[in-house]
């Protein structure tokens, strides 16, 4: 993924909820900050509005850790993929 995001002026991550038949875009770079605070990732789907992709605090399961929670509107795709510059 980081070399695909070092070619490409912006990459996305499609998380998708198969039951709910939703997707969720996300910039790579928001990601990956994710990422280097904890492996695991987690999306919720919020019954109105849309979802919220954090991480958990370590060692405390479904605790947000602080400050990398983000919000992306339930109908952010596809339009982000076009009008996001990264």
């Amino acid at each position: 993924l980081q070399k695909l995001n070092d070619i490409c002026d912006k990459t996305f991550l499609a998380l998708i909820c198969e039951q709910d038949k939703e997707i969720c875009c996300q910039p790579y770079d928001d990601f990956y900050r994710m990422m280097k605070v904890q492996s695991t990732v987690n999306m919720i789907l919020k019954s109105k509005g849309g979802f919220r992709v954090y991480v958990n605090a370590r060692g405390k399961k479904s605790v947000m850790h602080s400050g990398t929670a983000t919000k992306v509107p339930r109908r952010d795709f596809p339009d982000r993929l076009f009008s996001e510059v990264n």
